[in-house]
């Protein structure tokens, strides 16, 4: 029998392994927020009186290293802002799952979305295969498709001049490199 996401959510909120029993209890209130804020239909939530005090999904997407909050994301995908998930170390996998999505979407679809930032994503130093490739992916652009690329869609070379992780990269596109900010790597 498929358990429905909030039976597979509590079952790693409870979880005996879990070392934090705060985190634990932090994750079941946010089980039950995560609840309430579903429960109603889009016109009626509107209209909740408590709607300023929401989760902060944009904050959770941005800045969240826990593993288990991350579960949350996982089962809670249409509340992911990938805009901020694009920087967040901690969240690689679904960075990755949501690249390959994005790769098989049609341009409508495409622009609809809200979309992984390639200008994040290139300071984000556990996603350097995924920048690999869409510096590979830029290079077979023509000119003119390059430049129609939205500004968040592009590999960010002043961000990625930056990254720790980045040298071999930086290496192997010299013509790229943002000289300027390449001693700030000396600093880390």
């Amino acid at each position: 029998m498929k358990k429905d996401s909030f039976t597979q959510l509590s079952e790693i909120i409870i979880d005996e392994n879990l070392e934090n029993i705060l985190s634990k209890e932090v994750l079941k209130l946010l089980k039950d927020r995560i609840e309430y804020e579903n429960s109603p239909g889009d016109k009626e939530y509107n209209m909740i009186n408590d709607k300023l005090n929401i989760i902060d999904w944009k904050f959770i997407c941005k800045c969240s290293s826990d593993k288990n909050v991350l579960e949350l994301l996982k089962f809670n995908r249409n509340k992911i802002d990938w805009n901020e998930l694009s920087e967040n170390e901690n969240a690689i996998e679904l960075l990755k799952e949501r690249i390959e999505c994005e790769k098989n979407l049609n341009n409508d679809e495409y622009k609809k979305l809200s979309k992984i930032n390639w200008k994040k994503l290139s300071g984000n130093i556990n996603a350097i295969e995924q920048v690999k490739e869409r510096i590979e992916y830029e290079k077979t652009l023509t000119e003119k498709e390059y430049e129609n690329l939205e500004e968040n869609s592009k590999i960010d070379w002043y961000i990625l001049s930056q990254n720790v992780n980045a040298i071999e990269l930086l290496k192997e596109n010299k013509d790229k490199i943002d000289w300027r900010f390449l001693v700030n790597l000396l600093e880390k």
